[in-house]
């Protein structure tokens, strides 16, 4: 039986509060990163990894598999960084895919202890939320859920986590295909569920995986496409299949 577990949840107003109340420095590298772990994907990555105080967007393709990619990217930043996450979602993105799950995230490698949810009414209070908090430097991350977002607003989310050090993820839920990518991310990331098989599921019942494509990578090698798996026992992802192998990868349309 999992004990319940409390999550933080703020509303604008005293996010502003906090964000306002907050005297604090951090000192930053802007040429450290994370590394996910994957050398084949980290070696694409500038830095060798997720960089630290840059905008990352990752465009969600199937239900649920930009929340549990996610929240693995997050459990592992923690150990690279002190502070909470702050994690900002509008009412319609609770209403479509529902909140956050304690237990899930914990799963995940995310400890809720160390995580802020904000519920904003409109996405462009999300927007607005994500900048104020990516002033405090106190924060590791902050990450928005939207589905749209204009180039102006992303540049304001690039430079505010620029200045602070704090990394930014923006998590895009079911983008149409038509849809353009117009954020100024330093890296981009589309993502779908991946399958398990019914024997690996008897026997690694809390196993889960995605296909990861690196569609952009600012300074980096964008282009590979993986599929990946949490290990949710160490704590790490795993490499099942790597597609920048085959040649079919070449005629890919």
């Amino acid at each position: 039986m999992i004990a319940p577990v409390r999550i933080n949840v703020l509303s604008l107003a005293e996010l502003r509060r906090r964000v306002e109340s907050i005297k604090c420095a951090r000192s930053f590298d802007s040429g450290m990163a994370m590394p996910i772990g994957i050398k084949k994907i980290d070696d694409r990555l500038p830095g060798g990894g997720l960089s630290f105080g840059c905008l990352h967007e990752f465009i969600d393709k199937g239900f649920d598999a930009g929340t549990g990619f996610c929240t693995a990217l997050l459990g592992k930043l923690l150990a690279y960084r002190d502070g909470f996450v702050l994690w900002c979602l509008s009412l319609s993105s609770i209403h479509e895919f529902g909140g956050l799950y304690a237990p899930g995230l914990m799963a995940g490698g995310l400890d809720p202890q160390r995580l802020i949810v904000l519920r904003a009414a409109r996405e462009k209070d999300v927007l607005w939320a994500m900048e104020e908090g990516l002033r405090c430097n106190c924060l590791a991350a902050v990450l928005g859920e939207v589905r749209r977002i204009d180039l102006k607003s992303s540049r304001r989310l690039q430079l505010a986590a620029k200045a602070s050090g704090t990394s930014a993820f923006l998590l895009r839920n079911l983008i149409a295909e038509g849809d353009s990518y117009s954020a100024a991310s330093t890296t981009r990331w589309r993502l779908t569920t991946a399958p398990v098989s019914a024997s690996t599921k008897q026997l690694l019942p809390l196993r889960e995986r995605w296909r990861v494509e690196l569609l952009r990578c600012r300074g980096g090698l964008p282009g590979g496409e993986w599929i990946l798996e949490w290990n949710y026992e160490a704590g790490d992802f795993h490499l099942v299949t790597d597609f920048c192998d085959r040649s079919i990868m070449s005629t890919k349309g």
